[in-house]
């Protein structure tokens, strides 16, 4: 076997592999737990997602203007991300 069919052997192999990788990734997200999955949201949760996200903006704007880059602006920074989520994570689950 020449060298270039044994590098068409190995890739086909590669990309066989790689195509069964990705049909049980995509067999895993059908099977989500129920707390994994995306919900969706109505309108009205919607609207008060965008309007969390439009004062949390301010707030990240507020921050970059009067705050100069250091460790604790990394801290105020990441501890806004967690604000935000928990808070858009609270309307999406919320029982209607």
């Amino acid at each position: 076997m020449g060298r270039l069919s044994r590098l068409t052997k190995e890739a086909s192999e590669m990309f066989a592999k790689k195509i069964e990788e990705r049909k049980q990734i995509n067999d895993s997200l059908n099977n989500l737990n129920e707390k994994a999955k995306y919900l969706e949201v109505d309108d009205e949760k919607n609207k008060r997602i965008q309007e969390v996200r439009k004062y949390f903006s301010i707030m990240y704007d507020f921050i970059e203007r009067n705050c100069k880059s250091s460790r604790e602006t990394s801290l105020v920074y990441t501890k806004l991300e967690e604000a935000q989520f928990w808070a858009i994570k609270g309307i999406t689950r919320e029982e209607d």
